[in-house]
């Protein structure tokens, strides 16, 4: 029964049609293996070519990755040794101030030189532990 404009009728078997939709998703890289698989019907090895051209992208990037992983770590190295070097200059140069008779500023030159590190070495650390935290959240 229909109702239209609050009248009641019978609309006949006849003329009445069922409507049905069916929506599917989907998500991921690559299309889903159905619509590759009618991709291949029209243009015969082209879901062939798209799985080549994904793999081909997938190393790519899996390439770029690896090459920022070693220049951090690269960059990372060289970091640390200069500072070394940087400190050591700095603690032979506070000894030399010290030995040749200005111990005060022998002394702060040290003193300043070990806040400094510290400091660096805290802040790294507690900024490590932040990123880490973060990415367990995230």
């Amino acid at each position: 029964m229909v109702t239209r404009k609050g009248r009641n009728r019978r609309v006949p078997a006849q003329s009445r049609q069922e409507l049905i939709s069916v929506q599917a998703s989907y998500s991921g890289p690559l299309p889903a293996p159905s619509d590759l698989a009618k991709y291949d019907v029209i243009v015969p090895g082209m879901a062939d070519r798209l799985l080549t051209k994904f793999e081909q992208q997938a190393d790519h990037r899996m390439a770029l990755e690896a090459h920022v992983i070693h220049s951090d770590s690269t960059r990372a190295t060289w970091g640390l040794a200069a500072a070394f070097v940087f400190g050591l200059v700095l603690l032979g140069a506070a000894i030399y101030l010290i030995v040749n008779g200005y111990e005060t500023a022998g002394v702060v030159a040290i003193i300043t030189e070990f806040v400094t590190y510290g400091g660096l070495f805290i802040y790294g650390s507690e900024t490590r532990r932040r990123e880490r935290r973060q990415q367990r959240q995230g």
